[in-house]
């Protein structure tokens, strides 16, 4: 049966099943998260030009996606494409703009370098009651394959 409100439809009952991701954007504060991380990050000058950043937020969630589900960045990039339950959690319902894998690869590269992994840990084991330990593509021995 074809209908024009299939996903208004589909996200009501997504919410009625139960998103664990979406309890978990509503028990996280991301945007803190974020603006933390990003104080850390180093300043860039677009007065030159160049492609508009992608937002610490979108590329923070990303991570947690990637460590909670275990995936490549590739992966995560085909996932945010692809699953409706991860476009909710990274506020893409409306867009196809998602970071492409090299992207991705290079942020987390950049928390490496910054040392930012552990406020991400820290602020996602604060919610879930657990020690904190810096995600695996944020600590030194992160390499590109």
């Amino acid at each position: 049966m074809v209908s024009l409100f299939a996903n208004d439809e589909r996200e009501r009952k997504l919410d009625r099943i139960g998103d664990p991701l979406a309890a978990l954007d509503a028990s996280v504060d991301f945007k803190a998260t974020a603006k933390a991380v990003e104080a850390l990050l180093p300043v860039v000058d677009y007065s030159k030009g160049g492609r508009p950043p992608f937002s610490v937020l979108l590329l923070v969630k990303m991570l947690v996606l990637k460590q909670l589900y275990n995936l490549s960045d590739d992966q995560v990039e085909y996932q945010a494409l692809d699953r409706v339950t991860f476009q909710r959690f990274l506020d893409l319902k409306s867009s196809s703009r998602v970071p492409d894998s090299k992207t991705f690869w290079a942020f987390q590269q950049t928390l490496v370098k910054a040392e930012a992994g552990p406020v991400i840990a820290e602020a996602t084991a604060r919610r879930r009651g657990i020690s904190a330990t810096p995600p695996r593509s944020c600590s030194r021995q992160t390499s590109r394959r």
